[in-house]
């Protein structure tokens, strides 16, 4: 197994000296850095940690005299994130792969399972709440696994309310969230239109009718504030209030306090009865798909088809097909021209589904056909 685990760190992009001190403080966590430095004098030890710390692979907290302590995420979750990360970027795009590639990454895919499971006998957890009750996430790659941790102590119900940006290392996020929904664990979150499209149509009907996430959708200006509750006990908030802040490094903290736990759960059923079920925007979300293909038709010829599909369906992971830059320089252009797409730096293709909607169209959708919510 040691040869199987020293592979996969290999092929993950770890040199010998970073999957050392990976494995250092996996068995070892928490571990404070100048032990770290003791045990592993090496002068690149810095960019080690950086590069573990992107993955993630550690993260890293600070004690009561901000001394930095680095610890190991829970295995199992942190490898399969990186293996569906690798699916994620494979699946929206129509590239052909071949025999010996899907071979090799159906390979990948068993290997981090596998050897993420292995490692679960060196993995010692540490608790998602250090003193006075509260964590504060540095940076929006820390806050991202601070609330993984936290979501992985759920027994019976996460909440959530969200908007843009969304945060880094989504598979890490998801995978957990999916392990606890599959053990019974109730998952409600309440979103904007935004993150529909943003997502894409199939991705977010995945969400809603196969993977069991009670999914709301609200008017934007509704949202103040960002937040996770966890078994009302912990809090995840997100600072500082996107709704005042155009742009900023996403930030948070992590609070255990049945109190805090108890307002938020407060808001969280005043945004709920102002919103509607993903059920019905999706549906809404169905018409104006088949409408923009529709009208595709008459401008794009197969390859524009394709790739105005799998945007629409992938939304921002769509990736574009092998093609000459002229090519997609001309599809994004008949594409724009025709209204089918409009130009948005927020996507990795520099244009997003021309939806056209707003809140309300929604809901009046909802009084002709009496959809109920």
């Amino acid at each position: 197994m040691l040869k199987e685990v020293s592979s996969l760190l290999t092929r993950i992009g770890l040199s010998h000296e970073a999957s050392k001190t990976y494995l250092y403080i996996l068995s070892n966590s928490p571990v404070f850095e100048p032990e770290l430095r003791k045990r592993l004098p090496d002068l690149n030890l810095k960019l080690h940690i950086q590069q573990l710390n992107a993955i993630p692979l550690i993260t890293f907290d600070f004690d009561k005299n901000m001394n930095i302590i680095y610890y190991a995420l829970k295995p199992d979750t942190a490898f399969k994130a990186i293996s569906d990360q690798e699916i994620w970027s494979l699946a929206p795009s129509t590239k052909s792969l071949q025999t010996s590639q899907q071979k090799e990454i159906e390979q990948f895919i068993v290997t981090c399972n596998k050897v993420g499971k292995s490692l679960l006998s060196r993995y010692k957890r540490r608790s998602t709440i250090g003193l006075n009750s509260i964590r504060i996430a540095r940076d929006s790659t820390q806050l991202a696994t601070f609330l993984c941790e936290t979501i992985s102590l759920a027994s019976s119900e996460i909440l959530s309310v969200s908007s843009q940006p969304v945060l880094p290392k989504i598979a890490l996020i998801w995978n957990e969230l999916q392990g606890k929904i599959k053990s019974g664990v109730t998952y409600r979150r309440i979103v904007d239109l935004w993150e529909m499209g943003y997502h894409g149509y199939e991705i977010k009907r995945r969400d809603v009718i196969e993977s069991g996430v009670e999914l709301r959708i609200i008017d934007r200006a509704k949202l103040e504030r960002k937040f996770y509750i966890i078994d009302d006990t912990y809090v995840v908030l997100f600072s500082p209030d996107v709704s005042k802040t155009a742009a900023f490094t996403l930030q948070g903290q992590v609070i255990k306090n049945k109190a805090l736990s108890k307002k938020f759960r407060t808001y969280f059923h005043e945004l709920y009865v102002d919103s509607i079920s993903a059920v019905n925007v999706l549906e809404y979300m169905a018409l104006i798909r088949e409408s923009l293909l529709k009208g595709a038709m008459k401008v794009l010829d197969d390859t524009g088809m394709t790739w105005l599909k799998t945007l629409i369906d992938y939304g921002n992971f769509a990736e574009w097909p092998e093609l000459r830059q002229t090519t997609k320089e001309t599809i994004t252009k008949l594409a724009i021209k025709n209204n089918l797409v409009v130009e948005d730096s927020g996507f990795r293709m520099g244009v997003s589904p021309n939806y056209n909607w707003s809140f309300e169209d929604i809901t009046q959708y909802q009084k002709i056909t009496r959809k109920k919510d």
